[in-house]
């Protein structure tokens, strides 16, 4: 394994692997509708993507017409990807804007009714309507957003050995991305809503095993038989093949919170895949984890995001958050190297520690009422530090006020009530990582403060002494 120290930028400090060339990834993004004046979803898609059509050639419609999709171009760079995804999101809150809408970054609408269902599709769309038929109050009443990263693939074959690598890593991206803690104005107590309600569907959770493409193919045209999937699109496995383009779809993340939020699956989903792909031309088969450990992994994933235990799906072993990053990190140092990614991938996970993830904010935004909840979303939309060619991605979350509702998520103030206490939390970095010898303990930032200082001493006393014999020369 690489040796890599996680505050310089792999792409100029750590060695290059044998990967010919980085896969180009696209993301997907769904966001809520919510009408200012009415305090309510609004269900005025078709409205706002006939403004969109021009500005955002990936805008599309969704299961609910109280929902749009945001697509982004296929790009190799984080910061390509960061800015397609904030230049989606600007563009699409201010044709909302003129509407008197905003776009809401929220997995789940936190203030959806559960006594009735939401307006359905307005748009004449025949599938929509046999999907409502076929699945009845269970598409009726779901309104799930998600981050869909699709990785590109060299073929369908490789498509499917690849899928069986990822599985073991999906609970993870669940945890991750938890963004939907709300429904029906009412704490779910999960970090993941979205992906319990999922459960409601034939065919979710994580994939199967699959012996080659043909097998997938013939498995997905046997649901369809059977009355269980409408089409193959309406699969909702956290990871599948696109039958639209030449990549694996990992949809396990709520949408991001932020932009940054959806960069972060992005650079993982995207080194997942080049491990997969190195670990093929190994020889090395996919893992073998017992189906029960893996769909347990995947509810406790969703109950628990970042504030309470995970599942080890390779063990069914009871973990922290923090360990089963570390494994991902220790599986995926030597891709992320090799995209450049490594540095901000650790940068996108500290951001993500001191901020919260998405559930956690809601959460806290919640204490100043339900309207607090959306003013946060809306604020958050169109937020992030932004990329540089040399540099991590940085947010700075925690000190920012999201409009309305003052989101400082420090621990002495406004961390949720269901986190634990400090010494007990889950913390994604808690410290340092080195590939080859494992986790070891964070270097103090006193330490470094005096390193520092001391190196400059040096410096300006030898600079001192040579100055003062120059002049004694002259």
């Amino acid at each position: 394994m690489l040796k890599v120290d996680p505050l310089e930028n792999p792409d100029e400090s750590a060695p290059k692997i044998a990967f010919r060339r980085c896969p180009s990834v696209g993301v997907e993004e769904e966001f809520l509708l919510h009408d200012t004046a009415r305090g309510m979803l609004a269900p005025r898609a078709p409205e706002l993507l006939t403004r969109l059509a021009d500005a955002v050639s990936g805008a599309c419609s969704e299961m609910q017409n109280t929902q749009i999709e945001l697509v982004t171009e296929p790009e190799t760079t984080l910061e390509a990807m960061a800015t397609g995804l904030l230049r989606n999101r600007e563009q699409a809150s201010a044709a909302a804007s003129e509407m008197g809408l905003r776009l809401l970054p929220a997995g789940m609408p936190p203030q959806m009714s559960l006594q009735a269902p939401p307006a359905r599709a307005s748009i004449d769309d025949s599938r929509y309507r046999k999907i409502f038929a076929r699945y009845g109050a269970a598409a009726e009443r779901y309104q799930g957003c998600g981050t869909h990263v699709h990785v590109e693939v060299p073929d369908r074959e490789t498509a499917v050995a690849v899928l069986g690598h990822l599985t073991p890593w999906l609970p993870l991206l669940v945890a991750l991305g938890g963004n939907s803690a709300y429904a029906g104005g009412a704490d779910t107590r999960f970090s993941s809503w979205r992906i319990a309600t999922q459960r409601r569907f034939p065919v979710s959770g994580l994939p199967p095993e699959f012996r080659s493409a043909t097998h997938y193919d013939e498995t997905v045209d046997a649901l369809v038989d059977a009355g269980l999937l409408e089409d193959g699109h309406t699969c909702f496995w956290l990871a599948r093949l696109s039958d639209r383009y030449p990549t694996i779809e990992i949809r396990a993340s709520d949408v991001g919170l932020t932009a940054d939020d959806s960069v972060l699956q992005a650079a993982l989903g995207r080194a997942l895949v080049m491990t997969a792909l190195s670990d093929l031309e190994k020889g090395h088969p996919p893992p073998t984890i017992n189906p029960m450990w893996g769909d347990a992994a995947v509810w406790t994933a969703a109950r628990h995001g970042l504030e309470g235990p995970a599942l080890d799906p390779f063990t069914g072993r009871k973990i922290t958050v923090s360990e089963y990053t570390t494994m991902l990190l220790d599986k995926t140092t030597d891709a992320l190297c090799e995209a450049g990614d490594y540095y901000a991938v650790r940068t996108l996970l500290a951001a993500l520690k001191k901020r919260g993830s998405g559930a956690q904010l809601q959460r806290c935004a919640a204490r100043g009422g339900h309207a607090a909840v959306t003013s946060m979303l809306h604020g958050a939309t169109c937020q992030a530090a932004g990329l540089g060619r040399n540099a991590g991605l940085i947010l700075n979350a925690a000190q920012r006020d999201w409009s309305d509702a003052q989101m400082e998520n420090e621990q002495s103030k406004s961390q949720p009530e269901t986190t634990p206490p400090a010494e007990d939390q889950t913390n994604l970095v808690h410290e340092e990582h080195d590939p080859d010898t494992g986790s070891q303990p964070k270097v103090a930032g006193g330490a470094i403060i005096f390193l520092t200082a001391a190196i400059a001493i040096a410096f300006l006393i030898v600079a001192v002494y040579v100055g003062g014999q120059a002049f004694n020369a002259w």
